[in-house]
């Protein structure tokens, strides 16, 4: 005795449900781990400038903020994001980064800074800040400035 199975269209057919289900799991996965990277910023005023403009490339670059003090006596504050460095610790954390970003980087490029400053701040701050950078091996620093219309 023969048994005759129904031909049903429906058996041959790729279930696409759990693909979608993955796309979009993928999706806001990669979503997620994008803003990861953000740096966090201390609010200050950053100077303007005539001839200012925005760069193109400001991926990889690790951010340095010199918050201005009112006290001429007493040095700025340095901070990398959001955490509060004296010189000492930035110069170990800045040569420590630039070793790593070295090491990991295959085209053996140093590591870039961005760096910005209050509008009132002296120079000898920023230039302070320079020869910490050098000294850490770090030749590369964008200026922030507000770009003037």
């Amino acid at each position: 005795m023969a048994l005759s199975l129904p031909n049903n269209p429906r058996d041959e057919e790729v279930d696409m449900a759990p693909m979608i289900d993955m796309v979009f799991l993928l999706l806001v996965f990669f979503m997620v781990s994008s803003h990861l990277q953000s740096e966090e910023f201390i609010e200050m005023e950053i100077p303007k400038a005539a001839a200012a403009k925005v760069p193109e490339e400001r991926s990889g670059r690790m951010v340095i903020s010199i918050v201005y003090n009112q006290d001429p006596a007493v040095k700025s504050q340095l901070f990398i994001g959001s955490t509060s460095m004296d010189e000492d610790a930035l110069k170990e954390y800045l040569t420590q980064a630039n070793d790593e970003y070295m090491a990991t980087d295959g085209n053996g490029e140093r590591l870039k800074l961005f760096l910005r400053a209050h509008v009132a701040e002296d120079h000898k701050e920023v230039r302070r800040v320079m020869r910490i950078a050098a000294e850490s091996g770090i030749l590369d620093i964008l200026f922030a400035a507000y770009e003037e219309n």
